[in-house]
């Protein structure tokens, strides 16, 4: 669905399109898309800022408050501080010139 909005805000005309982005673990609990998903379409992050709200969900995933499945989640984010897992990235893709790649 992201690649078909990228086709078709190309085709209307757009010069950029911005979106929020998480994590991955944050991405059921808020919404968001995924940082690692615009990356690999070629957005680039343009701002961060650390959601308090966001960061409360991290705290209380991480303690298992979610349950297990969500714990184990983030087993592979461990390296990222609360702080770091809390951060809300406004991504920015340029959709002139020759960036077609999606």
């Amino acid at each position: 669905m992201l690649d078909a909005l990228i086709a078709w805000a190309r085709e209307a005309g757009w010069r950029e399109l911005r979106a929020h982005a998480v994590i991955p673990p944050m991405l059921n609990w808020c919404g968001q898309l995924s940082h690692d998903a615009l990356r690999r379409r070629g957005f680039v992050v343009t701002e961060s800022s650390i959601n308090a709200d966001v960061r409360e969900g991290v705290v209380s995933q991480r303690a298992g408050q979610h349950g297990e499945v969500v714990k184990k989640q983030w087993e592979a984010f461990a390296h990222l501080s609360d702080d770091e897992a809390a951060q809300v990235f406004e991504m920015t893709l340029n959709l002139e010139g020759d960036n077609h790649n999606v």
